[in-house]
């Protein structure tokens, strides 16, 4: 503060004040009349509420209804009129002064008119606005009820007032991306409100500043303020429309804002703060001009004494009042200092709190601003309150913020008038600041900076010339960190401390005298000045303005001159001031200068293209018109636009046009008008074309060039949602000599429905370096939220002739979560009001309705409350004479036999034992199938142990993950399926066959009776298992899993991850098209996606169909749909912004849900009641098209036939239907309603066995075994022959599946018919239920089942391969025997590998067993095997049975350098896994080698040995990354070898960053004291409070949200991804299966990300929970139980899994915190940080930037994880990447998703034969086709060690290496990049030297097949090795 103020201020107080309200606070404030000529002393008290920080804002209102004003203050309320007692509204909790308060605003007001003021309260940006209920005043001890009325309140400074005149106050602000207003339904205003927009969207963020409301034209209405202009309100408001803007710039970022007129002269003015942050405050005169209002800013205060009459400077004006405070008529401003508003980062952040009112004065000389200090030690918060809080009638202040909360009392005291005038403040008289005159926003086109040389060409960089200064100092500065812009040779002038009035001089060489262009780039940010340039002391141009809100460069500025002298010419830059809002650092920066002759300026800038008259075209638009152009439509009304329109209503972007005039799309009419503007034709005189463009993403908005003769588009580009124009290059070749047009095409009036365009010109050579066109994407368009039923189904998008109607919605129907329909068509729904929570017992509040059309008329007239007290429903079907209900733990029944739809008694509990830990994953979709069971699904996370009522715990059925069902007569319950995700729909075809859709891994499958399928998480119950059944999808709904795919937009893959509903559309009605297929809903797609259904083999192929509906609409969430009688769909819609599951109840909103009807063609009335009609009739129906009478006829048959059999002659009807009709539909339909009445007989079944089509002999094999594991003689011969003979692939799965169901002892020979069959070795489905039949037999007879498994090897090996590790597997040594036995009697090479791979496999964890019998025998001769292979394998066997002399064979093997490192590594993990007592010493002497450091590694660290710590720390630095985290993990093992680490980091041997904070998890899970001390003080303290995790969350939000200058590296954020989270977590497809995938978890939702990331142990699924085992021998680990037998546990670690025998474990204990740590990030900078979160939050898979971490990471020696190409073409083999050519007509390409700049890369190859042809490609791009683009180290005769540039400017380097090259033999290949120099050698000789400044500096990493012959190609020992500098 820079003005001293008494606390008192004198006022001549002569009028009267009747009315003054707070724009914030809806206080209505009465004065009395004052006598005039009094002298009236103004004082204002201040009371303190609390020291403590709540809120950033407080209000007055009256709460407890006493008639006095109370005070609110974030938690607690305040009584008047003292204010000394408070109570609280809801618990009170301390808010971090580091970060943010989570309460920013508080309103009162009665919402629901009973009488007592309730609270709406508003918090950081971007959360819901929440309203606690007051609850009158015997409630007010207690805590407020509560409920989010509206999500994502953004704004800074929201209002709440009547905006649209109802009397009633709405809630002003931003939301979505859109200016507008939430209102609520007054008749349930704690319902969610409804969000009005008034505007598009357009980049208006949460954290925007600056909004107010004011009727700014006179015309009554209340128009919506913002720093940018102002909405007019129009006349009509009901049918919301958009409200027409006027761009005004009043503020970069201001606080409140008020309409008032200041001047007296009618209209109203406009009052703001200039800067939330910083400094200034002003009042904007309205002007008239021309019919069009226009406002003079007239500065009340700024940031210099000189800009406020009596000399006040302040900062932070975050709120702003505007009332009479002295009751002179007049309003007067109320402001103050937001203390601490960004904590120390506004200027004076530490300057007094004060609080100001400026007294309005009316002068002959013009507008005065009195100020006066209220108080000079509370400050204000962002929301200010000004109210007579103690009924004296005089105003009061009421503020919250950092400094807690206080009252300013206001009173006054009368004065003489010498002490009136003695109080008068003195007007300043000290030192004045200019203000500066004509200052322009001059910006021009980007630098052409050359991308390898990374300068401009030709230019002087300024801080390369000789300078001299006025004042300040200036020196190079770095700016490769600054993201936002680009600058030649990286780094700028920087020219600081300088003050107005300063100069900097530069001296610029002139070769020649002669008539010079100037071209001068500078920096601009928000702390740089006003500057006037200068050229020989003479002015060039305007002043210019340098302040950005980013740092960014003006672009080029360029300045005609006239003669310039040869020598040195002097360029001046001169501060004069600065922007009002900027920072006043006074800085400015010069990038370069560069001098063009006149002869250089047409290549330089292009020449504009002419007419035939060789006139130039207006295509730069300096005409000022639209000459030479032709417009259609209204889109291009008013065009061009004069001048930078942009930057005057959004400070946060420029237009970056060329010259005067150019194209502005939405500058004059907005986004709504369509149209097009095409230019006069012209002929393409010069190859090369540029112009100016950008704007609107969409394939709408777009700039095309045209082929006058044909019509033809020939180029084709799009904008990127930003105004600022980029400069766009053409290569016009193959039309150079032709006629062309441009034309711009405006066809979107959406969002972002305009374009820009500027400055066509050619070029005769290459202006900049040519990129793709950007491609033309359909961007996801989910532009609804909030709307009403009736205005959902109007925006949904649906095929031709299909409509959608609203049946029911909100408030008949909440919260639908399942649904069903009866046999009257009647609609059944289930409200889940608990979810996501199981209320206590008895206190549930779910309910199931009934809807009904009474009438028949189409229309649902009647609602039916069938129940009500349930808790947590999720399934509902209705049979049988009730309700069937999912409500964990129960599966209940409600009996209503008399159909009255009054329950007969209470719920009656069928089964129990449900889980519910995770309740979106619980018991659900429930549906009849066809053969009578009531089937529904169960998620992977939810762990039930399913059994009737009083069951014990054994004999029940675990179930966490499959299809279960239910039989309704029998009340038997059965899993049908195991495993996926979290299903939540399943459904059947025409031929019975079961799908569900399921989240997160692949969506769909054809679920088989008996199968295991892949699992999200968690083993398989079975531990045999050993592979699972995958998706039959061939495609995924959501992004792809590689960069190169060129799918960046989830909308064209389907729109996400998660899915809800199946329904196979089999009603009749629709389309032919429709049948059969599979419909499920998108949930985060907004859709209903479609995949059609193929037969394929056994089974089924699932491809994506065309998406069938699009809502368009966020808050919908389908869950479930269902065809009717008349054939038409009706869907249930949660309705609910929040998509995913939360555990918070409150994050759900409760008043929304909906029942719609989707109907093809007309509507036909259908009235029906199944029930009425006979059984005859029933079965006739089964023949119905439409197969809801299916379904509901043959269970009504089933109902009535468990009561009384069906007749004889029914029967015979559905026989001669289920063996006579032509149609196999219908034989299946009657063959299941026999079975579900009475069972098919025997000679029925042996009829259907012995049928034409498939499906019926396979349902006949199914249903015989469904009530009967004994089946006759007849049938298993029958059974056993279809399994030889049966051609059909369908009919042995339904063998398979039934033979779980047989006796084992009758599964033989069966079995061994099945897998006879070759082709079904290639199967989606058969080989794996092949196994899951055979896998018992294994136990019951090994000898039999080795013979079966040899047996099968030969068709299908997966079996063969499963049984001998099946039987190794089983307790008992005559097991082993048997193998060991069968192994000594086989001589196919193979088939030995096979046996004693198996064998070591099923042994695993088990250091040493006894050897069985036979051993000896069969050892001799594979010990000697010609084959390698085979004697590692049988040495290493004989090592786990204790064979000394094959341990030290090992121990010999392992240290010969001659043996390849391959076959030293299997020896190394033979003695690991036995746990050789010799080999601590040995593994310590192989450090040093580099192909086996990892497993010496990870195998030290089962050994306790004392020098093991001081040989790796001592070889710790020589190590590789990955190297290094293996070697920190082994130091983390065991306490010795943890206190050795941790002292070698107390000194400084190596950088405690390497420390990552899950290795100091691990190093507290020793509990050692010691190193708890030592890990305090060398590491830091781990975080584990709440309070600190929460700051921490804060702290990383605010980081990320930050709109700064070092914007997320995406490439850089994989990288960190990578070394963090991939080594647990997999992301599109990428990374380990530690933790859960995170490809389709709600990374977009930044608080759900960072909760996780910081806090991973708050909520942690079972199958996540770590365990710790410590062995007898110290060791401690820490990981998932992956397996558990009976002799070792599997623990996957972060870095590896571990096979730990049981015998050696000590303890074991299951953590309490994730393996995840709280502190992972902490070894990063705030931008890696930024980045990583960048990356997460994506919508897309990105590149994964190479750095020194993430190198090693290229090639895993394993698969091709990151690398994508033709599979058919390229494999993994021995841990070689090899490349195999038929012969092929186009080059091929295996890609990295590694993105390389500086490196080094080392590879082995081997050609075969040496006359094909291959290549290595770097820094390279790929097209959408997959082929690489850029350079390549060729190889191939004649061509090896040459330089080449695919797809680019061929042949760089020509000379061959041909001489260095081994013919036929590996060749080491190395490549070094370096900035623009090239080299590469081949076996250590350099064959190519090349600088190449005009090459590609960064790209991927690919290796080529040439097109041609036959080939291979080999590449081993890829080493990549970067640079320590990042990117």
């Amino acid at each position: 503060m820079m003005s001293i103020f008494n606390q008192s201020f004198v006022i001549k107080r002569n009028s009267l004040i009747t009315i003054a309200a707070s724009a914030i606070g809806f206080v209505v404030l009465i004065a009395d009349p004052v006598a005039a000529e009094e002298y009236v002393l103004h004082n204002f008290k201040r009371q303190q509420l609390t020291d403590v920080y709540y809120s950033e804002g407080a209000s007055a209102g009256d709460i407890n209804g006493d008639g006095k004003m109370d005070l609110v203050h974030g938690p607690y309320w305040f009584a008047g009129p003292t204010f000394a007692e408070k109570k609280e509204i809801y618990p009170a909790l301390a808010q971090p002064r580091k970060g943010y308060a989570n309460n920013f605003f508080q309103w009162i007001y009665d919402f629901d008119n009973d009488g007592h003021q309730d609270i709406l309260t508003v918090g950081l940006p971007g959360s819901p606005a929440m309203l606690y209920h007051n609850p009158g005043v015997d409630g007010l001890d207690k805590p407020w009820p509560k409920a989010a009325v509206i999500n994502d309140i953004g704004n800074e400074s929201p209002q709440f007032l009547d905006i649209n005149g109802d009397d009633r106050p709405e809630l002003i602000c931003n939301h979505g991306g859109h200016f507008g207003y939430a209102s609520p339904d007054w008749e349930k205003p704690l319902s969610a409100w409804t969000f009005y927009s008034i505007s598009e969207k357009d980049g208006f963020s949460r954290f925007t500043h600056g909004l107010g409301v004011g009727d700014i034209n006179g015309d009554k209405r209340l128009d919506i303020l913002f720093r940018g202009g102002w909405f007019e309100q129009p006349e009509n408001t009901k049918e919301n429309p958009a409200w027409q803007l006027h761009a005004a710039k009043f503020a970069a970022g201001g606080a409140d804002m008020f309409a008032y007129d200041v001047d007296g002269d009618g209209d109203n003015d406009v009052i703001t703060s200039l800067s939330a942050h910083n400094y200034g405050l002003a009042w904007h005169e309205q002007l008239q001009d021309g019919g069009k209002i226009i406002f003079r800013q007239h500065l009340i205060m700024g940031d210099h004494p000189s800009q406020n009459r009596y000399g006040l400077v302040f900062t932070e004006p975050h709120a702003v009042n505007l009332a009479d405070i002295d009751g002179d008529g007049l309003k007067d401003i109320i402001t103050g200092k937001t203390y601490w508003s960004h904590h120390a980062q506004s200027p004076m952040w530490d300057a007094g709190a004060v609080v100001y009112w400026f007294k309005l004065e009316r002068t002959k000389e013009g507008i005065n601003w009195v100020p006066q200090l209220a108080d000079d030690e509370s400050g204000i918060g962002r929301q200010l309150t000004v109210a007579d809080v103690n009924g004296d009638k005089l105003l009061d202040f009421v503020v919250g913020g950092m400094k807690g909360a206080h009252v300013l009392l206001h009173t006054t005291e009368t004065v003489d008038l010498e002490t009136w005038k003695a109080s008068q403040p003195k007007k300043y008289i000290g030192p004045k600041i200019g203000a500066v005159e004509g200052v322009q926003t001059l910006r021009g086109p980007l630098s052409p900076i050359d991308k390898n040389t990374k300068k401009v060409a030709g230019a002087l960089e300024a801080e390369g010339l000789k300078f001299t200064t006025t004042g300040g100092t200036a020196r190079s500065q770095p700016m490769a960190e600054f993201s936002g812009d680009s600058w030649s040779g990286v780094d700028h002038l920087w020219w600081t401390a300088a003050r107005p009035g300063d100069k900097l001089h530069l001296d610029v060489p002139t070769e020649k005298p002669g008539k010079y262009q100037l071209e001068i780039v500078l920096t601009c940010a928000k702390d740089y000045g006003i500057v006037q340039l200068s050229l020989n002391n003479k002015p060039l141009g305007k002043p210019i303005d340098l302040y950005e809100i980013d740092v960014v460069t003006t672009g080029v500025l360029t300045f005609p001159t006239e003669e310039l002298k040869a020598g040195v010419n002097t360029v001046t830059v001169e501060i004069l001031g600065a922007n009002p809002v900027a920072i006043k650092n006074y800085m400015a920066g010069i990038d370069y200068l560069r001098l063009i002759s006149a002869d250089d300026t047409a290549q330089l800038h292009g020449v504009l293209p002419q007419n035939a008259a060789g006139e130039s075209l207006n295509t730069d638009f300096e005409l000022g018109t639209l000459k030479d152009w032709g417009a259609v439509g209204k889109a291009f009304t008013e065009q061009p636009i004069k001048g930078d329109t942009v930057f005057l209503r959004r400070t946060d972007m420029h237009s970056n046009h060329q010259g005067n005039y150019w194209i502005g799309g939405f500058e004059k009419v907005a986004d709504e008008p369509q149209g097009t503007l095409t230019s006069t034709p012209f002929k393409v005189t010069h190859r090369w074309a540029t112009f100016l463009s950008n704007g609107g993403s969409h394939a709408e908005t777009r700039v095309e060039l045209i082929h006058k003769p044909s019509g033809e588009v020939i180029y084709r580009s799009t904008g990127t949602n930003t105004e600022k124009m980029r400069q766009v290059a053409v290569d016009l070749m193959d039309v150079q000599g032709a006629e062309i047009m441009i034309r711009l095409v405006d066809e979107h009036s959406g969002g972002w429905g305009h374009l820009n365009f500027d400055n066509f010109r050619f070029h005769q050579n290459q202006p900049a370096r040519m990129g793709p066109p950007r491609k033309i994407l359909v961007a996801d368009d989910y532009p609804h939220s909030g709307l009403t039923a009736k205005e959902a189904v109007a925006v949904m998008k649906m095929p031709t002739g299909f409509t959608a109607t609203v049946c029911v919605s909100e408030p008949d129907v909440k919260q639908p979560i399942a649904m069903a329909l009866d046999d009257r068509g009647r609609v059944w729904i289930a409200e889940a009001y608990e979810y996501p929570q199981r209320a206590a017992e008895g206190k549930g509040q779910d309910q199931i309705l009934v809807f009904e059309d009474s009438n028949g008329d189409g229309t649902f007239d009647k609602r039916t409350v069938f129940a009500t007290g349930l808790n947590l429903v999720s399934g509902l079907e209705v049979g049988f004479g009730g309700v069937w209900v999912g409500a964990a733990p129960y599966l209940l029944f409600i009996p209503d036999r008399d159909g009255d739809d009054v329950p007969d008694s209470e719920p009656q509990v069928l089964l129990d034992g449900w889980g519910y830990q995770d309740t979106h994953e619980t018991l659900n979709a429930f549906t009849w199938g066809p053969d009578g069971w009531l089937y529904g699904c169960h998620g992977v996370f939810t762990h039930s142990n399913v059994g009737k009522p009083d069951t014990p715990n054994d004999p029940r059925t675990k179930l966490n993950a499959g299809i279960w069902r239910y039989h309704p007569v029998r009340h038997e319950f059965d899993i049908f399926a195991h495993g996926t995700s979290n299903p939540w729909g399943v459904d059947f075809n025409d031929h019975g066959q079961a799908f569900c859709t399921a989240c997160v891994i692949p969506h769909l499958y054809h679920v088989i009776q008996g199968a295991r399928y892949q699992r999200q998480a968690g083993p398989h119950f079975n531990a045999f298992t050993y592979d699972d059944i995958k998706t039959i999808a061939d495609h995924r709904h959501y992004l792809g899993a590689t960069p190169h795919s060129g799918n960046n937009r989830s909308d064209e893959a389907g729109g996400g991850h998660a899915h809800a509903g199946a329904m196979i559309y089999l009603g009749g009605a629709w389309p032919q098209e429709y049948r059969g297929q599979i419909f499920m809903n998108n949930i985060h797609g907004q859709r209903i996606n479609m995949d059609t259904l193929q037969q394929n083999g056994s089974g089924y192929v699932g491809s994506h169909g065309p998406d069938f509906l699009l809502t368009g609409d966020r808050a919908s969430q389908i869950l479930n749909m269902r065809y009717g009688p008349d054939g038409q769909v009706y869907f249930i819609d949660w309705y609910d912004m929040q998509a995913c599951h939360h555990r918070t109840a409150d994050i759900h909103d409760r008043s929304n849900g909906r029942l719609y009807k989707i109907t093809y063609g007309p509507s036909v009335k259908t009235k029906v009641d199944l029930q009425t009609f006979s059984n005859s009739d029933l079965i006739t129906m089964l023949l119905n098209d439409n197969d809801w009478y299916v379904r509901h006829a043959r269970r009504i048959l089933q109902e009535r036939a468990a009561v009384e059999p069906l007749t004889e002659s029914e029967l015979s009807q559905l026989i001669e239907i289920a063996t006579t009709h032509k149609d196999d539909t219908r034989k299946l339909r009657a063959m299941w309603a026999l079975h579900a009445t009475r069972g098919i007989s025997n000679e029925t079944t042996m009829t259907l066995l012995a049928d034409d089509n498939e499906y019926v002999r396979g349902w006949a094999i199914q249903l015989a075994l469904e009530n009967n594991d004994q089946p006759t003689a007849l049938f298993l011969s029958t059974v056993t022959k279809l399994a030889a003979t049966d051609s059909s692939p369908v009919v042995r799965l339904y063998i398979a599946s039934t033979l779980q169901k047989i006796n084992l002892e009758q599964r033989w020979d069966i079995l061994t018919a099945l897998v006879a069959h070759t082709a079904d070795s290639k199967d989606h489905n058969l080989p794996l239920m092949y196994w899951y039949a055979a896998e018992p037999l294994a136990s019951v007879d090994p000898e039999r089942a080795l013979t079966f498994g040899l047996s099968a090897g030969k068709t299908i090996p997966l079996v063969r391969d499963y049984m001998l590790r099946r039987i190794a597997s089983s307790t008992g040594p005559e097991s082993l025997a048997v193998l060991i036995n069968g192994l000594s009697q086989v001589t196919d090479v193979n088939l030995q590998l096979t046996f004693l791979t198996s064998i070591r496999a099923a042994l695993q964890g088990q250091r040493q067993v006894a050897a069985p019998a036979g051993w000896d025998q069969a050892f001799q001769p594979l010990s000697k095997h010609k084959d390698m292979r085979v004697r590692v394998q049988a040495i290493g066997l004989s090592v786990t049975f204790g064979d000394e002399s094959a341990r030290q064979a090992f121990r010999n093997m392992a240290t010969a350098d001659q043996i390849e490192l391959g076959l030293r590594r299997t020896a190394l993990l033979s003695l690991i896994g036995a746990k050789d007592p010799q080999l601590a010493p040995l593994l310590q002497s192989l450090i040093p080698i580099a192909g086996l450091r990892d497993v010496v590694l990870n195998g030290l660290a089962q050994y306790d040995h004392q020098a093991t710590a001081p040989i790796i720390l001592k070889a710790y630095q020589s190590f590789s990354t990955a190297d290094k985290r293996l070697a920190l993990a082994t130091l983390c093992s065991r306490p010795t070898y943890a206190i050795a680490l941790l002292n070698a980091m107390d000194q400084k041997q190596f950088s405690g960053k390497d420390l990552t904070a899950d290795l100091v998890r691990q190093l507290s899970n020793l509990q050692n004291e010691e190193i708890d001390k030592l890990l305090n003080s060398n590491w830091g303290t781990v975080r584990s409070t709440a309070t600190d995790k929460l700051k921490l969350i804060a702290t990383y939000k605010q980081w990320f949200s930050e709109k700064i200058h070092d914007a997320p590296d995406l490439t850089l954020g994989r990288a960190i991804f990578a070394q963090t989270c991939q080594r647990c977590h997999q992301l599109y497809g990428v990374g380990n299966n530690v933790g859960p995938d995170l490809t389709g978890s709600n990374r977009t939702n930044l608080d759900y990300l960072l909760s996780n990331v910081v806090d991973p142990s708050a909520v942690m699924a079972k199958e996540y929970l770590p365990s710790v085992i410590i062995t007898d021998n110290g060791r401690v680990l820490t990981g998932i139980v992956r397996e558990e037998t009976a002799k070792a546990i599997t623990l996957q670690t972060a870095d590896a899994t571990v096979i730990i025998p049981i015998n050696e474990i000590d303890e074991r204990m299951l953590g309490k915190q994730s393996m995840m740590p709280d502190d992972q990030l902490k070894q990063f900078s705030k931008h890696q940080i930024r980045s990583l979160l960048g990356y997460l939050t994506a919508k897309k898979q990105v590149a994964m930037l190479a750095t020194p971490a993430t190198a090693a990471m290229l090639f895993n020696g394993k698969d091709f994880s990151g690398w994508s190409g033709n599979k058919d073409l390229w494999k993994v083999e021995n841990g070689e990447i090899v490349g195999t050519s038929p012969g092929i007509k186009n080059n091929e390409f295996l890609v990295s998703d590694m993105i390389v700049g500086d490196f080094e890369l080392t590879v082995q190859v081997k050609l075969m034969p040496n006359n094909g042809n291959s290549g290595i490609q770097f820094r390279s791009s790929v097209k959408k086709d997959g082929h690489a683009v850029g350079y390549q180290a060729d190889i191939g005769e004649g061509w090896w060690g040459k330089l080449y540039e695919e797809l680019g400017r061929a042949l760089l380097w020509d000379k061959p290496s041909d001489q260095h090259v081994k013919v036929g033999q590996w060749n080491e290949y190395r490549i070094v990049a370096i900035g623009d120099q090239i080299k590469t050698y081949v076996n250590g000789n350099l064959c190519v030297d090349l600088d190449d400044p005009d090459g590609a500096s960064e790209g991927i990493l690919a290796f080529q097949i040439h097109s041609g012959g036959p080939m291979e190609v080999r590449f081993k020992d890829i080493k990549l090795v970067v640079p320590t500098k990042e990117k």
